[in-house]
């Protein structure tokens, strides 16, 4: 276990009440009060939108505590669709890097159907990773594959909720395929096409996988939609028994 950083994604946390009374301008300085109650050693800045990541302060102290923490990551927005590029894109790209910086991260993660300006992909002093999609995006492992191999720094992010949500389990077919570029792994549940589900509700076949993730030496980050910091620590506590050898 040691080796193995256990930690949350910030929109795990936004439904729980006292999120939804500190972040009423948008600023997810609100979610780091509330993940440093929590026994964890990495988080992810869930910033899903541009204003969501124009809007992020972290303040002193919350920065001090992601500087301490052995893993931080970004998950960027969605580019694309007129939004991937000019003014706005570009105020976006340049505050994703200064948070980069500031936070001490390790890597932003991207959804590669809509990624940004190609320039700014090879040129930034950012680490990458491309997340894999639910087969309903219709964005599968064969074109993930091809987005990965247009920008060949980026890394790769496994979303075990996204590839349990299909007829057949893709996380076998994505770890031979890109397991060599895997920098994380987002966790929680599927059924069916539900995905980000607890982990409570895990299938027996997603907890076996685990059998070969654990070994894997990458950062394990909880995604999920949670009420209540009893949810938190259930699952934290999933989690961590999942990964115990």
């Amino acid at each position: 276990m040691k080796d193995r950083i256990i930690g949350l994604a910030l929109g795990t946390l936004h439904r729980m009440g006292a999120a939804l009374a500190g972040d009423r301008d948008g600023n997810r300085n609100g979610l780091v009060d509330l993940a440093r109650n929590y026994a964890i050693e990495g988080v992810e800045l869930t910033l899903g939108s541009f204003d969501l990541v124009l809007s992020f302060r972290p303040s002193g102290e919350n920065l001090g505590w992601l500087r301490s923490l052995r893993y931080v990551s970004i998950h960027g927005p969605v580019f694309g669709n007129g939004d991937g590029h000019g003014r706005a894109a570009k105020a976006v790209l340049d505050r994703m890097e200064r948070l980069y910086a500031d936070c001490g991260a390790s890597n932003i993660v991207l959804h590669p159907d809509g990624l940004p300006d190609a320039a700014w992909m090879r040129e930034t002093p950012c680490a990458l990773s491309l997340e894999n999609l639910a087969p309903a995006a219709g964005f599968g492992p064969a074109r993930l594959g091809e987005a990965l191999a247009e920008h060949p720094r980026a890394g790769f992010c496994l979303d075990l909720s996204h590839a349990f949500s299909g007829p057949v389990p893709e996380t076998e077919e994505l770890l031979r395929r890109f397991g060599h570029r895997l920098r994380q792994v987002h966790v929680s549940a599927a059924e069916g096409e539900r995905t980000h589900l607890r982990m409570k509700h895990a299938s027996r076949e997603m907890r076996d996988a685990f059998a070969a993730l654990r070994g894997l030496g990458k950062p394990f980050l909880l995604e999920e939609e949670l009420s209540d910091a009893s949810e938190v620590e259930e699952d934290l506590a999933i989690l961590s028994s999942l990964l115990r050898d």
